[in-house]
């Protein structure tokens, strides 16, 4: 009975999505405002460069007993390669909570001779594997992959719809072993979670590592980990304290799962040891040589008198150090390090005078990996590092241009120029944008950027990326931006069934389901006469009380308006006069200038962006 139930549900949420993908493709929307035609969007961070593998397999564990299902998916891999461990922003990007908000959840962990692996599930029925491997041609180098399976109804151990009972109180329990409790000095970049079996094979294990506090039972950041009793963490941070917990999950067929806490639930704590510096030290050649180089940004030593200098970085460091001054050139030119793990002293220089020096260019391009491309003589390029930082030389008096570019990014300014330079030019940064008609000089571009990294929009058009911030939006599109908003980017509304109950809004609409729950919800309750009025464009009034039914709930209402709306052009007797002066009240919107609200102008879409932001406080 229950497979057959978990197959009629998971072809319900399939049909859901054709329905959603058709419906955005046929509107101009394309698949990018949600589901995509395969499923789900494969999450490939934006900072970072990614080759499409095509199709392979992966084997998915599907219980305790190792019973596994052989899945065909497509890979991605980041031509970007880590020294021990992923930037912040990359591991943040993969991390349980933000992967959760996209819909997919934690489903297993493990660690293979070449690297560790991260399994997701979405409930429309694919998979999700990040994977931080040895870079087969730098095996001392982290690579990361991403690969997304075809869709499956492989689900494993899923939750029945029936309630369980609350866990039962745990007649034995098991123990955690390493890092000791309290222990310090710990590496960030090489722990083993580890403990011992429960004495009862339970379905699954889940363990929880938090910085600073514990986990709540229902925290995102629980990892499930099948066969292994330890788990090998790369990617914690220097000089932490973390908290950490394990539970046997004994019955996950129940909602809520049954379950047993480690040391009688009791939590314990280790700090990892603080990131270590090293040192560069000798000579320049030259009394007030600089010596230039990238640490997170450009940086700047003069050598002092006798020509000595010392440079202090942080352990790992990676990158090349370049000598000028004016009227000298240098030998060496230039000395690069990758993974400095030691001090390194004698790191002496020649200088020649009598010869002009060449200039450094450097600055932020705005995204890792950037190639900033120019012509000295000959075509070169410039890549940018991890953290966006880019430095290179030029010829004294050099003139030409610099070009940024990377993958499907906009850069702003597009490109610099330069004329007869006769100094370092430092500070030269860009920022990026995603869609092409929303440069970062656009007022809302703030707000767009975020509400797409925040999974609620993938823009009007994929090809070219756009977001068309001067468009209008339709309830029909309202009802999706806003359900997205209170529940999250993975959010699917349940099946339309026999009727939306609106007259103008047929089972087979495009947005039906979206439309059916956001009135279940009683955030509306149409457009009157049992119309729902899909295709009609939505007032800045009307979104007023969208924006605080959606924000507060369904029985919200606003204090009473009192004397003054705050706003010319809103009288207190006009019929939304108290939502729009606690919309303004709340900060969520100012108005459109001079103290009117303009509530019978038409929201767009940009101005949508701005307002989901501000009431959902999306990052």
């Amino acid at each position: 009975m229950y497979a057959v139930f978990r197959k009629i549900f998971l072809a319900s949420m399939l049909a859901l999505v054709t329905l959603t993908t058709g419906a955005w493709q046929s509107a101009g929307f394309a698949p990018a405002e949600g589901l995509q035609n395969d499923g789900p969007k494969t999450p490939l961070y934006p900072g970072l460069t990614w080759e499409n593998l095509g199709s392979s397999s992966r084997i998915i564990t599907l219980n305790m007993e190792g019973d596994t299902v052989s899945l065909s998916g497509t890979g991605h891999r980041a031509s970007e390669q880590f020294d021990g461990r992923a930037p912040q922003d990359v591991r943040d990007y993969y991390s349980n909570t933000a992967l959760a908000g996209a819909g997919w959840e934690s489903f297993n962990a493990y660690e293979t001779k070449d690297g560790v692996h991260y399994v997701f599930y979405n409930v429309s029925g694919y998979y999700l594997s990040v994977e931080y491997l040895d870079c087969p041609d730098a095996p001392s180098k982290i690579c990361m992959t991403v690969w997304k399976s075809g869709h499956t109804d492989a689900t494993g151990v899923v939750p029945s719809p029936v309630s369980g009972s609350a866990p039962p109180p745990a007649t034995t329990t098991f123990s955690k072993v390493s890092p000791a409790k309290d222990s310090t000095g710990i590496s960030p970049i090489n722990t083993i979670l580890k403990w011992n079996a429960y004495s009862t094979t339970p379905d699954k294990y889940s363990y929880c590592i938090k910085e600073g506090a514990v986990c709540e039972l229902n925290d995102p950041e629980w990892t499930g980990t099948y066969l292994n009793t330890s788990v090998l963490l790369t990617n914690l941070d220097y000089n932490r304290t973390y908290y950490w917990q394990v539970k046997a999950i004994t019955n996950a067929s129940v909602i809520p799962k049954q379950y047993v806490l480690a040391n009688g639930g009791v939590w314990w704590a280790f700090s990892t040891h603080p990131i270590n510096s090293i040192l560069i030290a000798g000579n320049a050649g030259v009394a007030g040589a600089t010596l230039t180089y990238v640490d997170v940004v450009t940086r700047i030593v003069t050598a002092d008198s006798l020509g000595q200098y010392a440079i202090v970085l942080p352990s790992g460091w990676t990158g090349t150090i370049t000598p000028s001054k004016a009227g000298y050139t240098f030998s060496p030119t230039s000395v690069s390090f990758t993974n400095l793990t030691a001090t390194q002293t004698i790191q002496n220089f020649t200088a020649t005078p009598g010869v002009s020096t060449p200039y450094i260019i450097s600055g932020n391009a705005g995204v890792a990996g950037a190639i900033l491309s120019y012509t000295d003589g000959v075509p070169k390029t410039a890549v940018a590092d991890s953290l966006g930082a880019y430095a290179f030389t030029v010829s004294p008096n050099w003139s030409g241009t610099v070009v940024p570019s990377k993958g499907s990014y906009y850069f702003t300014p597009a490109s610099r120029t330069y004329n007869n330079i006769v100094s370092h030019q430092t500070s030269q940064n860009y920022t990026i944008s995603i869609f092409i008609d929303v440069p970062s000089t656009y007022w809302a571009f703030n707000y767009i950027e975020r509400l797409y990294t925040a999974g609620i929009t993938g823009g009007c058009l994929l090809s070219p990326l756009s977001y068309c911030p001067g468009g209008t939006v339709t309830r029909a599109q309202m009802a999706i931006f806003l359900l997205r908003g209170i529940h999250g980017a993975g959010y699917v509304p349940p099946a339309v069934g026999a009727s939306t109950g609106f007259n103008d809004v047929p089972t087979n609409y495009w947005a039906a389901a979206w439309i059916k729950q956001f009135a279940a919800e009683g955030v509306t309750s149409g457009c009157g006469s049992g119309n729902y009025c899909p295709e009609a464009t939505t007032t800045q009034a009307q979104m007023a009380i969208f924006l605080l039914r959606s924000k507060h709930g369904s029985a919200y209402t606003p204090p009473a308006v009192g004397s003054s709306t705050g706003f010319n052009d809103v009288p207190t007797t006009h019929w939304a006069a108290a939502w729009i002066k606690q919309l303004a009240a709340e900060g969520i919107s100012t108005g459109c200038g001079n103290s009117n609200f303009c509530p019978e102008t038409n929201v767009t879409r940009a101005q949508m962006a701005m307002l989901v932001v501000r009431t959902f406080n999306l990052p």
